[in-house]
């Protein structure tokens, strides 16, 4: 079975293999240990300058294998997150964010291996996160870079479910699909007078927080005399993002960028044993929207990309 790695956003991520250590405890049941000991520095041009060293993130799973086709687990890991491009009033860089991770879930391994499942619930609350200084929150008196200051004053909670599919599912049919469901909220966040924005107590309302993610991609080689070929396709769908802006010039502003899909195309053709071809379609349909609520940019159009391949 795969390492049980602990979880930013709904990113996974693992210690360095160095950095973990199993223990079988019994016949199905095993117990990890690892942890990451980090060195960050930061200077800019102005000669400001950060350094955090020996910074230790431990990690711990324990593992039980059901049987043959199914494993539970459960683990916890620290949350460690520089944030040294965001300036305190007295000019200097901010803290790290911190916090902690749990999840829990179940994986199964199908097939010999072929066809692997999992269904994961987590839970993650980081603290000490960059929010902006009540005081100056569009001129920031000693900051290198312009803007408002910030304090490290934030708190967030997610937590969610994440349930995935990966591998073939019927002969020559590959299948990766995954939902996500992320119900993150603000903890704790501040307006310029100090007194609780329109976020505390609410939905995480960031650039990249959906509360519903669904993806799919999926290749099938046909069969027979057409076995040269190969025709896949996917889509990604996401709920709605929002980002309240408690400092806008005709006060609190709420920006949205609605839920929508983007669909993408592949066929590939084998030429001989050491050439292929393949012609990949990302948005189909030409979809326009913002690549997140917080910066007015638009996603990438539709491209169209011919690839030829040589293996020798």
């Amino acid at each position: 079975m795969p390492a049980y790695c602990g979880r930013s956003g709904t990113r996974h991520f693992c210690p360095p293999d160095g950095g973990r250590q199993g223990s079988q405890l019994a016949d199905s049941l095993k117990l990890i240990l690892g942890g990451r000991v980090s060195w960050y520095e930061f200077e800019n041009s102005s000669n400001t300058s950060y350094k955090q060293t020996r910074e230790v993130t431990p990690y711990a799973a324990l593992i039980w294998r059901i049987n043959d086709t199914w494993s539970a687990y459960g683990s916890y890991t620290d949350i460690f997150q520089p944030q040294s491009s965001s300036y305190t009033a007295a000019g200097n860089p901010l803290e790290p964010a911190v916090g902690t991770n749990y999840e829990a879930g179940v994986k199964g391994e199908f097939y010999g291996g072929k066809l692997n499942t999992s269904l994961a619930l987590f839970r993650i609350d980081q603290d000490n996160r960059a929010m902006t200084d009540p005081r100056f929150p569009t001129n920031c008196p000693a900051s290198p870079v312009g803007g408002g200051c910030s304090i490290n004053g934030g708190k967030v909670r997610s937590e969610g479910l994440e349930a995935e599919v990966n591998g073939e599912v019927l002969p020559d049919l590959q299948l990766s699909a995954g939902y996500t469901f992320n119900a993150a909220k603000y903890l704790k966040d501040r307006t310029a007078t100090g007194a609780p924005s329109d976020n505390e107590g609410n939905r995480l309302m960031g650039d990249h927080n959906p509360r519903h993610l669904l993806w799919t991609w999926a290749t099938y080689k046909l069969p027979g005399e057409w076995d040269r070929f190969t025709v896949g396709g996917g889509f990604t769908l996401q709920s709605k993002l929002s980002y309240v802006d408690p400092y806008g010039s005709a006060g609190t502003v709420t920006r949205n960028q609605h839920g929508y899909s983007v669909w993408n195309a592949y066929a590939s053709y084998r030429i001989d044993e050491h050439w292929t071809a393949a012609l990949n379609i990302n948005n189909i349909f030409d979809k326009r929207y913002y690549t997140d609520a917080l910066r007015s940019q638009y996603a990438e159009p539709q491209s169209v990309m011919l690839t030829v391949r040589g293996n020798f």
